[in-house]
C-alpha cells in the first residue's frame, strides 16, 4: 500500500514526466507488437503447411517463451546498451514466440474440407491464405485467449474479428460488363460465364425432334498415376457427358471415381489423356479461372465458418467482380431456389444450420455464378436417410429447371439410379461401363446392375 501511495503522489507531483513516460511506454509496446507480428505472421504462414517446419518453429518458440523477460533484457543490454532501440528489440523477441505459435497452430487447425472447397471454387493460393486460413487462424487465437471469459464473450470478439476482416476486403474487383451479350451471340448468363473464362459459347439447342445433344465434358484416355505407385488411380478412362445431363460415377471405395471427378476441374493434375470442356482442352487453361466457371459441392459441404450464409453464397460472384446489387439479388434468388427464406437465413452463420440446411447452402453456393457444369462428390452421403431423400427430390426439381451438366459421385446404387441420366460403374480404376438410364429402367436391367455391383464390392 505504501508503494501505491508513493506512486500516486509522484504522479500528482510530476504529471508531465508521468505523461511522457506513459507515452513512451505505449509507443514502445505498440512498435514491438507491430514488428513481432510483421515477422511472426508471415513466418507462421510459410511454415504452417510444412509439417517438419511447423514442428521446428513451434518448439523453438516454446523454448523462447521459457526465457524470463529480465533475462532477455540482461542479454541485450551488454550488446546494445540502454535506450529505446534495445528495449524495442527485447520486447520484440518476447512477443515473437506467442504470435508465431498462434499463427502456426491456427493455420494448421483450419478444416481441410473448407480449404478444399475454397480451391474447388476457384480461389488462388494467396486468396485461400488471406480470405480463409488467416481469418480463421486469428479467430481461433481470439477464442483461445478469451476462453475464460465465457462463450458470450468469445462469440462477441470472434464476430467483431470476422466483421473487421469483412467478406469484401480481399477480392478482385474486376467487374466485367455483360451488356454486349446479345452482340456476342450469348443466350444467357451461362454463356456470359463461359465467355469470361475463355470457353467457347454453347451452341444453340437442336430442334425438339432431333436426337442430337452436344457433349459438354469429354474425357479421352484420362490417366492419373501417383509417384511411387505401380497401379494407376485412374487408368485410360474415356467418357462423354452431354449438355444438361447428370452422369453418375459409382463404385466401391478406391476405384478412382472421386479422382476422376477432381481431374475435370484440375484439383488433381492428370498424368495423361485429354479433358475437354465444350471442346476446349482444360489443361491449357488457367486452373483458377477454370474452377470459377465450374460449380463444386463436396460431402462435408465446406462452408466458410467465419462468413454468413450470404457471404458464403457470394464467394464466387465476388471473385468474378460482380457489383453488390447484382450479388445480393443472386443470393436471394438462390436461397429461394433451395427453399431457405432469405430474410431468415441470409445473416446466419453455418454453425446455426442443420446438416440438411448446410447442404442446401452448399448447392446454392455452387450455383452462385450460374456455371454450366457442376461437380458433386457424394453431396448427400453424410445425411440421415430421410433428409437425404428430401434433398435428392429437391435437387431433381432444381435440375429439371436449370438443366446443368453434372458429374455426380456416389457409392449408393439406389442413389445412382435415381439421380443420374447415365451412370458409370467402376469396379476398379479404368474398368468402367457406361449405362444410359431410361424412364422404364426396371426388371432385367435393374437386376443386372445390382448383380454387377455385388461383384465389384467383393
Amino acid at each position: 500500500m505504501m508503494l501505491l501511495f508513493e506512486a500516486w503522489t509522484f504522479i500528482l507531483e510530476h504529471p508531465a514526466r508521468f505523461g511522457q513516460a506513459l507515452t513512451t511506454h505505449v509507443v514502445l509496446s505498440a512498435a514491438a507488437l507491430f514488428t513481432a507480428a510483421a515477422i511472426a505472421i508471415p513466418l507462421g504462414i510459410v511454415v504452417a503447411d510444412r509439417a517438419r517446419g511447423a514442428l521446428l518453429a513451434v518448439n523453438a518458440a516454446n523454448i523462447g517463451r521459457t526465457l524470463p523477460s529480465l533475462a532477455v533484457l540482461a542479454l541485450v543490454m551488454p550488446v546494445l546498451g540502454t535506450g529505446f532501440a534495445p528495449a524495442l528489440f527485447a520486447l520484440t523477441l518476447l512477443a515473437l514466440p506467442p504470435i508465431l505459435i498462434n499463427t502456426c497452430t491456427g493455420m494448421r487447425e483450419v478444416d481441410a474440407d473448407v480449404v478444399d472447397a475454397a480451391r474447388g471454387m476457384g480461389m488462388s493460393a494467396g486468396e485461400i491464405v488471406f480470405r480463409i486460413k488467416l481469418p480463421l487462424a486469428l479467430a481461433g487465437a481470439v477464442r483461445r485467449r478469451t476462453h475464460r471469459g465465457g462463450p458470450g464473450r468469445v462469440r462477441r470478439r470472434a464476430r467483431f474479428l470476422h466483421r473487421w476482416w469483412g467478406s469484401r476486403r480481399l477480392h478482385y474487383r474486376r467487374h466485367r460488363d455483360d451488356g454486349g451479350a446479345a452482340a456476342a451471340g450469348r443466350r444467357d448468363s451461362r454463356d456470359a460465364a463461359l465467355a469470361r473464362h475463355g470457353l467457347p459459347v454453347r451452341p444453340h439447342p437442336a430442334p425438339a425432334d432431333s436426337a442430337w445433344t452436344a457433349d459438354m465434358i469429354t474425357l479421352d484416355g484420362l490417366t492419373k498415376q501417383y509417384p511411387g505407385t505401380t497401379q494407376p488411380a485412374v487408368d485410360h478412362i474415356s467418357l462423354t457427358v452431354p449438355e444438361g445431363e447428370v452422369c453418375v460415377l459409382i463404385g466401391p471405395s478406391g476405384c478412382g471415381k472421386t479422382t476422376t471427378m477432381r481431374l475435370i476441374n484440375r484439383m488433381i493434375e492428370p498424368t495423361g489423356g485429354k479433358i475437354e470442356l465444350m471442346g476446349r482442352d482444360v489443361t491449357h487453361m488457367d486452373a483458377v479461372e477454370l474452377r470459377r466457371g465450374i460449380g463444386y459441392v463436396i460431402q462435408q459441404v465446406g462452408l466458410f465458418p467465419h462468413l454468413t450464409i450470404a457471404g458464403n453464397i457470394a464467394t464466387v460472384p465476388r471473385l468474378l467482380g460482380w457489383d453488390a446489387a447484382r450479388t445480393d439479388k443472386r443470393i436471394d434468388e438462390l436461397l429461394e431456389l433451395v427453399a431457405l427464406a432469405p430474410a431468415t437465413y441470409r445473416d446466419r452463420y453455418p454453425r446455426d444450420l442443420s446438416g440438411g440446411q448446410k447442404q442446401r447452402v452448399g448447392v446454392a453456393r455452387a450455383l452462385a455464378a450460374d456455371p454450366p457444369v457442376m461437380l458433386m462428390d457424394e453431396p448427400f452421403g453424410a445425411i440421415d436417410p430421410i433428409t437425404r431423400t428430401r434433398l435428392q427430390d429437391e435437387f431433381q426439381r432444381i435440375q429439371a429447371r436449370l438443366k446443368k451438366t453434372v458429374v455426380f459421385v456416389t457409392h449408393d446404387l439406389d442413389e445412382a439410379i435415381r439421380m443420374g441420366d447415365r451412370s458409370r460403374s467402376c469396379a476398379r480404376a479404368g474398368s468402367c461401363n457406361t449405362t444410359r438410364r431410361r424412364r422404364s429402367w426396371r426388371g432385367r436391367r435393374m437386376r443386372s446392375s445390382r448383380s454387377s455391383w455385388g461383384r465389384t464390392g467383393r
